[in-house]
């Protein structure tokens, strides 16, 4: 009974862990996206950087930020829907 209970809280600790990785690793994934999107299809001026001058970088950058970006969301939305499911789970 005990134990039931304290294998949940585990496994809700570890669902929460992997949850906020994913958020940490989604945040500069999307940052990038954003600006690479910017750069590609907002107002062209000259830019501080040189990177997003070149569009064969920003569409290098954006082909990696943005399965990237997709992964994580996925991801987080399974592991939310995991997270809320231990937490309805009665402990016997």
């Amino acid at each position: 009974m005990d134990s039931n209970r304290v294998q949940v809280e585990e496994q809700l600790k570890a669902v929460q862990i992997k949850l906020v990785l994913m958020l940490i690793l989604n945040v500069p994934a999307s940052s990038v996206m954003g600006l690479c999107l910017f750069a590609k299809f907002g107002v062209h001026f000259e830019y501080s950087r040189p990177l997003l001058s070149d569009a064969s970088i920003v569409n290098t950058i954006l082909l990696v930020a943005i399965p990237l970006a997709v992964f994580c969301s996925f991801r987080v939305s399974k592991l939310s829907k995991k997270f809320e499911e231990l937490k309805l789970k009665p402990s016997i």
